[in-house]
């Protein structure tokens, strides 16, 4: 990354990107066999101006890199290590809304580092639930259960975005194991579930023990 550049500059050169290369990316067909070095080079390019883009020019670099797909990856999993924070933040919003299985280990893994922002660490659980597969609520279920507090309510609300049955166990074990976050476990199941029990945990236990074997496992 080129340092001393102004955020002017910077922006002059995010709008060249969005302007003018992204069309170039129909020069990669779905026949190629891998990404070219061009495609891997715009990447990059658009990785290196997310720290001095706008917020609306970081979701149009972070809707870029998921249109891109796999090509993608191998940067996108280095940048959500990047020191910069917009950097990390725009590949891990890339990797949640991606549909790739894989992203569930990454956001996991970013979910837990102790040495990142808590913000960073919230937006990776917030990930998480928009990426939706079982892996990402047992993942999630972990953080709710057992996690710092200050993350337990974020994932608790995350698990209100997946109906996979590992989500709807820890919203449950939640709301019987933690009065202080049943409230928000029970409006998350209702979210999740589609079902209205209101505050009647007996109801929901009831109504789980017949209907769990029905939602997916993964």
């Amino acid at each position: 990354m080129v340092h001393g550049v102004s955020n002017l500059a910077r922006w002059a050169a995010l709008c060249f990107l969005l302007a003018v290369a992204v069309p170039a990316l129909a020069d990669d067909g779905p026949y190629a066999e891998g990404p070219s070095p061009q495609l891997l080079e715009r990447i990059e390019s658009w990785l290196e101006a997310l720290p001095g883009a706008t917020p609306a020019g970081r979701e149009a670099i972070v809707g870029h890199l998921v249109r891109v797909g796999p090509p993608a990856w191998p940067l996108l999993e280095a940048a959500v290590d990047s020191p910069e924070y917009e950097t990390a933040e725009g590949a891990i919003r890339a990797l949640g809304a991606s549909g790739d299985p894989r992203a569930a280990d990454l956001l996991a893994a970013a979910a837990g580092d102790r040495k990142r922002f808590l913000n960073l660490r919230v937006e990776a659980i917030q990930a998480l639930g928009r990426e939706g597969r079982a892996v990402a609520a047992r993942s999630l279920g972990e953080i709710a259960l057992g996690g710092q507090p200050e993350l337990r309510l974020a994932a608790v609300r995350a698990l209100g975005r997946t109906s996979a049955r590992e989500g709807v166990d820890a919203l449950l074990a939640v709301a019987a194991e933690d009065r202080s976050l049943r409230e928000e476990a029970l409006e998350a199941l209702e979210a999740g579930t589609g079902q209205r029990f209101g505050d009647n945990l007996e109801k929901w236990q009831r109504w789980w023990r017949i209907e769990r074997w029905t939602f997916a496992e993964d």
